[in-house]
């Protein structure tokens, strides 16, 4: 799987978000910068999930950022846990 299709813009994730909701699936949400992204920053995206629970993660700008946006969208999106990244 080509993990880049997981990033999405905003309209994208409330269009497949509301499918997901509709067909009786949980959705939960995390907000961060992964700039950089850190073993703990993984931990706590696996712990706050509910289990089951499609994961959207939603990309945040830092002040002064190390890596790119879209870098850090790709990063995110590797992880298996996760479903999507708004970027």
């Amino acid at each position: 799987m080509d993990t880049r299709s997981k990033i999405v813009t905003a309209e994208e994730a409330d269009e497949r978000i509301a499918v997901w909701l509709a067909a009786g699936d949980q959705v939960d949400r995390f907000t961060g910068t992964f700039d950089p992204l850190l073993a703990p920053d993984i931990e706590r995206l696996e712990q706050s999930a509910r289990p089951g629970a499609r994961l959207v993660v939603y990309m945040v700008d830092p002040v002064r950022p190390i890596l790119s946006r879209h870098d850090r969208c790709q990063l995110v999106a590797a992880l298996r846990r996760v479903d999507l990244v708004v970027g």
